[in-house]
């Protein structure tokens, strides 16, 4: 196999993975690759201690019209998403259907699909054993983001929700994870009430957070970046908020802090095959003091839609930055150091924790050097 183009990266090996050529999240593991499938619906476990030659070793199938496209491992536990595989149904093969609207209003029967958080015994890592199994009402989950410690997080649909929400996961007892709290933009508690106020043909919903520390960086598609306290599981707090749609097209889709360096990398997805929804941004963004944060925080309360005005940092940096068609960033694992024990946090410096709870974009065309990112693949 010859490169295109490449630079400082060196073709090794390949591997069909059993002739399913889809896989979307891949972590690697004590010598083994777990590769979740976007329309195969399963989990296939391949050995990369050699890595001229990797070799599949193990694949678990999905409950019938169910993938495990993402997933997550830490010790000895490996934990995948059970949700709808959208893209083998009916509904779902014009994009605008998934992209545009809720995929829960399309999808009501429930028996067509098994949504919830699987949790795998990997002490054997060659072959995963299920040890538990967390049931969701509703379309499920969607991300996972887990490093050890007590808790994981999660975006998921509820059945009493417009879409997927932030969701704090008790792992205490791997073989019985358990909701331990949620945190969701006003407008998406159906069940209580509450009313979108975002227009016809956007999608409000968590795609996924990263947390460092006690803040959970999460991205809502159409719906922007918010900033999640999140010491207090059961009571996620938003310190801040921000959309940039307008003036850009939504699908805020991968945000990566970097606490060492005070930056979050922000990357956005493109949802449609034209229009201004193919032009996506990766974007530098500093964590700092700012007016922005008070700006935020009070559109964030009253339901109104940020935008910025003539002479605004966020359009310098906006209008500097590349355009590219930007999905999944490095998201497996931040830079910051991992939780370790049961209950450990890293625990940042005071100046540093009171920093990342603002947010200031700025231009990031001077001294300050914006880090490098591999990006490929286009998940959903």
């Amino acid at each position: 196999m010859n490169a295109v183009a490449s630079r400082n990266i060196k073709f090794v090996s390949h591997c069909d993975l059993g002739g399913r050529g889809d896989g979307v999240q891949v972590m690697v593991h004590r010598g083994y690759a777990y590769i979740g499938h976007g329309f195969s619906n399963g989990i296939t476990t391949v050995d990369v201690r050699d890595a001229k030659h990797p070799k599949v070793v193990d694949f678990i199938a999905c409950p019938p019209g169910t993938r495990a496209f993402h997933l997550q491992t830490h010790d000895d536990l490996l934990l995948a998403v059970n949700a709808p595989s959208v893209w083998t149904m009916q509904e779902f093969q014009n994009e605008k259907a998934y992209f545009g609207g809720s995929p829960a209003d399309k999808l009501k029967d429930a028996s067509r699909f098994t949504s919830g958080i699987r949790v795998y015994d990997i002490s054997k890592p060659e072959m995963p054993a299920e040890i538990g199994f967390m049931p969701v009402d509703g379309l499920g989950p969607h991300r996972i983001w887990y490093v050890g410690g007590r808790y994981a997080y999660a975006s998921i649909h509820f059945a009493d929700f417009t879409d997927h929400i932030f969701a704090v996961i008790d792992m205490s007892d791997p073989r019985k994870p358990q909701v331990a709290g949620r945190w969701w933009l006003p407008g998406m508690w159906r069940a209580g009430g509450e009313t979108p106020t975002w227009r016809t043909g956007k999608r409000y919903s968590l795609h996924h957070a990263l947390v460092a520390g006690n803040l959970a960086y999460a991205a809502w598609r159409d719906g922007g970046l918010t900033v999640l306290d999140v010491a207090d599981p059961a009571m996620p707090k938003l310190l801040a908020y921000r959309n940039m749609d307008p003036p850009f097209g939504g699908g805020t889709h991968s945000p990566l802090p970097l606490p060492d360096r005070n930056l979050l990398i922000l990357g956005e997805e493109p949802t449609f095959q034209c229009g201004r929804a193919r032009l996506r941004h990766r974007k530098s963004v500093c964590a700092a003091r700012s007016r922005i944060l008070r700006t935020a925080q009070s559109h964030a309360h009253d339901g109104s839609t940020p935008e910025p005005a003539a002479g605004d940092p966020i359009l310098r940096l906006l209008c500097r930055s590349q355009r590219s068609h930007v999905s999944d960033g490095p998201q497996c694992r931040p830079q910051h150091s991992p939780v370790r024990g049961r209950l450990s946090r890293p625990k940042p410096s005071g100046r540093q924790a009171r920093d990342f709870t603002k947010l200031y974009l700025r231009d990031m065309g001077g001294k300050t050097p914006a880090p490098t990112l591999l990006l490929a693949g286009n998940t959903a």
